[in-house]
């Protein structure tokens, strides 16, 4: 696949995720929306490294071949490698920063899979776009009091700004550090975090005024369900209504028959 053909995949995945959000956000939760998509990114970051750690096995043992086939043709005797001198022949490789040489290495364990890269990066566009993407910032403005809206969704703009320079200014360093999958998998665990946060401490604010919410923040957290379970029988009083009607006609056809 060229480079321009992954560009049309990823500007393709770009727009159907917009129009998927934009028809899925007037039928679904606020609440759901961002605990999917927080989901699909920790799970998309995570097979993404596990592609890159592939990789660097690959890279691992086509090195460890290079550097078998040096010592062996330098020294015909020693054809059997003990453990010990795997490792040095590994730091070897390390110091010799032998990495050019690895570029025509064969793939033995994403030979059949080099499209997974690119399938992974469209999957995560769409859960992205799906909630943290644009239903953060519906659900940011919506739970906040009228009163610190303005200051605090700016805060909140600002501090996702430092926090993606501090992501795109790191990844060099910490790439260098614990490798392309260890990246990943640092991501993936971030994400997760933010996973169990909102099942944990954001509420559901579509449909809801700045009174109910409020009243949702102010109640101890083990009364929450309740409030919710009242609202929602509050939400639907035509059917209780019609519950009691259909009680109290047994009674009525009752007491017309005795005084007839």
């Amino acid at each position: 696949m060229t480079s321009f053909q992954a560009t049309i995949l990823v500007g393709i995945a770009l727009l159907v995720s917009n129009i998927i959000t934009l028809f899925a956000a007037t039928k679904m939760p606020r609440r759901c929306m961002l605990i999917l998509s927080s989901l699909g990114i920790s799970l998309a970051l995570i097979a993404m490294g596990v592609y890159f750690y592939l990789k660097t096995l690959e890279k691992t043992e086509c090195l460890m071949n290079d550097l078998v086939a040096n010592h062996s043709s330098s020294n015909s005797n020693n054809l059997l490698l003990s453990s010990a001198s795997a490792e040095s022949l590994k730091s070897e490789a390390a110091e010799a920063n032998l990495t050019d040489s690895t570029n025509n290495c064969p793939a033995t364990y994403t030979e059949d899979i080099g499209w997974l890269p690119m399938f992974i990066l469209m999957i995560y566009i769409l859960f992205f776009n799906l909630g943290y993407g644009a239903m953060i910032w519906i659900t940011v403005v919506e739970i906040l009091p009228l009163h610190i809206r303005s200051v605090a969704t700016s805060l909140s703009v600002g501090f996702t700004c430092v926090c993606s320079f501090l992501t795109s200014h790191t990844y060099n360093d910490l790439k260098a550090q614990i490798k392309g999958e260890g990246i990943f998998w640092l991501y993936g665990s971030i994400s997760f975090i933010g996973l169990i946060f909102i099942c944990c401490c954001v509420p559901e604010t579509k449909g809801k005024t700045d009174a109910q919410i409020q009243e949702y923040f102010e109640r101890p957290k083990g009364q929450r369900s309740k409030v919710k379970a009242s609202r929602k029988k509050a939400s639907n009083p035509s059917r209780s209504t019609t519950m009691q009607q259909q009680q109290q006609q047994p009674l009525a056809t009752t007491s017309t028959a005795k005084c007839t």
